[in-house]
């Protein structure tokens, strides 16, 4: 079973959506193959990196101005794979479109997530979201701020 043109997506992975779309007990080892793919071949490599604990009130800080606002970020670098807290002012508006691959967790405010196709997603402490490398580019704003967790 082929990826669906222009989707990107495998139509037996549930999308980011909330839908899951039935799968089929005759489709399951593709399913299982496509997923050890997307990880496997996937930008971000998780080899190599020992057990390590780290202290978040040690590591520095950088800023980045928005298009409004700025965003602070803390970031780790375990081989190719970043790690960042990251707290985005009241008022924040990315200065650009992203295109990298994250999964993100909101720890503390909303965050709204502004996608290419005009889809726009709000999301809250507590909930995630995952984006692969150039699949949706997509753009963060906050109007109370928010702190989050990014893997990418």
């Amino acid at each position: 079973m082929a990826l669906r043109q222009g989707s990107e997506r495998h139509p037996l992975i549930p999308t980011n959506r909330g839908k899951t779309l039935s799968t089929p007990s005759r489709d399951f080892p593709e399913v299982i193959s496509v997923c050890r793919n997307l990880i496997y071949n996937s930008r971000m490599k998780m080899n190599d990196i020992p057990f390590g604990i780290t202290d978040w009130s040690q590591v520095p800080v950088s800023e980045h101005p928005g298009e409004t606002g700025s965003a602070t970020w803390k970031t780790c670098e375990f081989g190719s794979t970043r790690v960042r807290m990251v707290e985005y002012s009241p008022g924040y508006l990315a200065d650009h479109w992203c295109n990298r691959g994250h999964i993100l967790l909101v720890l503390e405010g909303a965050l709204t997530t502004e996608l290419a196709n005009g889809e726009v997603v709000t999301v809250e402490a507590g909930s995630s979201y995952q984006v692969g490398n150039d699949v949706e580019a997509h753009r963060s704003s906050t109007r109370e701020g928010v702190r989050l967790f990014i893997v990418d």
